[in-house]
This record gives C-alpha cells, sequence and structure tokens, in this order.
C-alpha cells in the first residue's frame, strides 16, 4: 500500500476519517481521535529518531511554571513504513484557525496571550546547559549564543548558496550583518526557545485565552528567549488578514520585556537563513527579500 493508503487504514482502525485531520505540515499529519488524543502521521522523508527524540523531550520538560499545556506522546508504532505516535490532545483550536473569527476584546486578548506566551516559553526548563539546538539530528552546540547564531546561519547559506546567490548579490554580506546585530546583544543565558512561533504552533480557547504549545521540533534550542518573541512579531506580520492594530498589540507587548527593533531584525535575518531550504514559495520570496534587505545595511 502506498503512504496515504496505509494512513487511511489506521485511521479506520481507530474509527477517525479525513474529516478529521487537525494540520498537515512538512513533517507530519495530524487528526483527532476524540477529544483527549491525536495521531501523528510522520511522512517518509522526516528522520524518524526525531519522534522518539521528541517524545523524550516531552517528557523531561518541567511544566509546573507554565500556565499552558506542551504535548506528551503516549505511544508510538509503525505500519507498512509509516511511522505514529498516539498523543495528548490539547484543548483549543489554533491562533491561525481561530484570529479570523476573532474581534474586539476576545481578539486583543488573543493577540496579546500569543505575545506573553512567546516570553514564558524559557519557564519550560530544560536540563541542557550548552547553546544549540535540542532535537535536530546533527545538533550544533557551542558554547556562547552568538557562535551558535552564526555558524547555523553559515551552515544554512552554505547549503543552499549557488541558488541564493542567483538571487542575492554577494549574500554572505547578511553574515556580517548578524555578526553586528549579535555585537548589539548581551548574551544570554541558555534557556529553551521554541523555534518556529507560528500562530499555528498555538492553541487558543474559546475565550480567547492560550491553552498551549505544539510541535516543538528540530527549530527548539537553548538560546535567547527572545527569539521567540521576535519570531511572534515576525509571523503575525506576514499572516493574512492582520492589521496594522494587530501587529501593534504585539510588538507593544514584547518590547515591554526588552524586545526592540534591533532584536527583531536580528531574528528576521537569522530565520532567513534558517528557512533558505524551504519548498514552499512564499516562505523563499521572504527569505531572499530579507537577505538583500541585510546586504543592503551591511558594511
Amino acid at each position: 500500500m502506498t503512504w496515504r493508503e496505509t494512513v487511511a487504514e489506521i485511521l479506520r482502525q481507530h474509527a477517525s476519517t479525513e474529516a478529521d485531520r487537525l494540520g498537515t505540515g512538512d513533517e507530519a499529519e495530524v487528526y483527532a481521535l476524540g477529544p483527549e488524543r491525536v495521531i501523528r502521521f510522520y511522512k517518509k522523508r522526516v528522520d524518524r529518531d526525531l519522534a522518539k527524540r521528541r517524545r523524550d523531550f516531552y517528557a523531561t520538560l518541567d511544566r509546573a511554571r507554565v500556565a499552558f499545556s506542551v504535548p506528551l506522546i503516549l505511544d508510538e508504532a509503525e505500519r507498512d513504513g509509516v511511522y505514529y505516535t498516539m498523543e495528548q490532545r490539547i484543548a483549543g483550536v489554533s491562533l491561525a484557525e481561530a484570529l479570523p473569527g476573532l474581534a474586539g476584546a476576545a481578539r486583543h486578548r488573543a493577540l496579546r496571550g500569543y505575545a506573553e506566551t512567546s516570553l514564558a516559553v524559557r519557564r519550560l526548563r530544560f536540563p541542557q546547559e550548552r547553546f544549540g539546538e535540542v532535537l535536530a539530528p546533527s545538533p550544533i552546540l557551542c558554547e556562547t549564543w552568538q557562535d551558535f547564531v552564526l555558524s547555523r546561519a553559515s551552515k544554512c547559506l552554505e547549503a543552499q548558496y549557488r541558488s541564493v546567490a542567483v538571487q542575492v548579490d554577494r549574500p554572505d554580506r547578511a553574515l556580517r550583518q548578524l555578526e553586528t546585530l549579535l555585537a548589539q546583544c548581551p548574551c544570554p543565558r541558555p534557556e529553551l526557545v521554541h523555534g518556529d512561533f507560528y500562530p499555528a504552533n498555538v492553541m487558543i480557547g474559546p475565550d480567547g485565552h492560550v491553552t498551549g504549545l505544539i510541535d516543538f521540533g528540530t527549530l527548539t534550542v537553548m538560546g535567547d528567549p527572545r527569539m521567540d518573541a521576535a519570531g511572534a512579531v515576525l509571523y503575525i506580520s506576514e499572516m493574512n488578514g492582520v492589521s496594522a492594530e494587530d501587529k501593534r498589540i504585539v510588538l507593544d507587548c514584547v518590547e515591554e520585556h526588552g524586545v526592540d527593533e534591533t532584536v527583531v531584525a536580528l531574528y528576521r535575518i537569522f530565520y532567513a537563513f534558517r528557512f533558505l531550504a524551504t519548498d514552499q514559495e512564499v516562505v523563499l520570496r521572504w527569505c531572499v527579500e530579507t537577505l538583500r534587505w541585510a546586504c543592503g545595511q551591511a558594511s
């Protein structure tokens, strides 16, 4: 059977159908199995060990210091080459799904909660002392955050240099701009960073309050917690249907915690390097535009 046929057969065995799909990403497809569980089917190209690393990671997190939920993997299995996990279901729907239907105080509360949660991820204690990746298959680990950011960005550029250089004149200049911005930010102590603080990964309840955070993955690092806050600003700024007032709500909240224009610019460039390997045209276009912008500022 094909991957799709096997998924359909497993869903039938769990009294679930295509209509129960909750989301699709580069790594997996997720379906509801009633109100308390979900099933996650990993795509063939994904490193299967990632699921096992993620399982151990979730089990190790200290959840006591946060008001929101994070996933818990209950079981795992494989059938006909399809690897899947059973996970605890987090209440609510994603902010990306809910936001178009929110208005007034509920919309303000959801956006404010999104920003505040980006700053609260650091409270999920994880026992890794060095700066760098937590779930990546071959993690880059460094003694300083600056070294990690530059090392990861350089590696991403090296892997995509030929295609990027066609669209960005001397893209290595963006690395120098990144280094300049890093020098303006004090080195933090290593704290947990989700790394992909996209509204689709933040769950909210009907009252607009954040209920959970999902999909920690290969972008998750021990590093500067302001990275998630900057990511929240960048992601919300690129969403369709988001107003200038919406963006200001998120920006005002993170600015209260020291996430200024320099920090946002730093992580804008870093994410541009990080996502260069994407197969999504709109994301790649954003990366190229950002690197052109960074090169224009580079000395």
